[in-house]
């Protein structure tokens, strides 16, 4: 059985549940999908997952994040120097000089205004371009105009049985969840050392500052 498409995954989900007692969850595999996504968003950080984009700040030095943002990786400052910005808390950057304007900015700090997050910047700076490396939400399989994504592609098993575990817990058959929910967790772990590998594998040891 090849899984490579929303179709059919959804395909397979039916054939593993319907077996009598579980026949009837058949109806819910678009929601199983929403929940395995949502489980992944949580779970993996990997290069496919990477995004760039550019802000610019208003006059406050805040600038609003993409949607779909699930963490940043890289913030830097696209001025004079160019500089790799630090991250801070909110509150730290209000104690860091919040209202100096003649420093170029030094950290960031994340926080949400109406809903949406934001990017401000210390000391505050108006008009500043960042370069945004980020992780962005798994791209959500649907019927229409996302019928597979990276994740379906490199790695299926990962979607049916994270599907299977919401499923049977759905039912609260909790031991068959557990079990394919532990299988999961393995293949997770795994695709998270293939990316570090990827990354890794032939870098070089850096380190910070001056080396005795």
């Amino acid at each position: 059985m090849t899984i490579t498409t929303y179709a059919e995954l959804k395909t397979a989900i039916s054939d593993f549940l319907a077996d009598g007692e579980d026949g009837s969850l058949v109806e819910f595999r678009d929601t199983f999908i929403d929940l395995a996504e949502s489980y992944f968003n949580r779970t993996l950080r990997t290069a496919d997952m990477e995004e760039r984009t550019t802000l610019t700040t208003d006059s406050d030095g805040r600038a609003t994040l993409p949607t779909g943002l699930l963490a940043i990786r890289s913030a830097r400052y696209n001025g004079s120097p160019l500089r790799e910005l630090r991250a801070t808390s909110l509150g730290g950057g209000n104690r860091l000089s919040p209202y100096d304007t003649a420093d170029v900015p030094v950290w960031y700090s994340i926080t949400s205004i109406s809903n949406a997050k934001i990017l401000q910047l210390t000391p505050i700076q108006s008009s500043a371009e960042v370069f945004l490396t980020y992780f962005e939400k798994i791209p959500a399989l649907n019927d229409n105009d996302q019928t597979t994504n990276w994740l379906l592609d490199l790695a299926p098993d990962a979607y049916l049985y994270r599907c299977l575990a919401e499923a049977y817990t759905w039912r609260q058959a909790f031991d068959k969840a557990a079990g394919f929910a532990n299988y999961v967790k393995m293949i997770c772990d795994d695709l998270t050392s293939l990316d570090e590998r990827a990354r890794y594998g032939n870098a070089e040891m850096t380190f910070d500052g001056i080396a005795p």
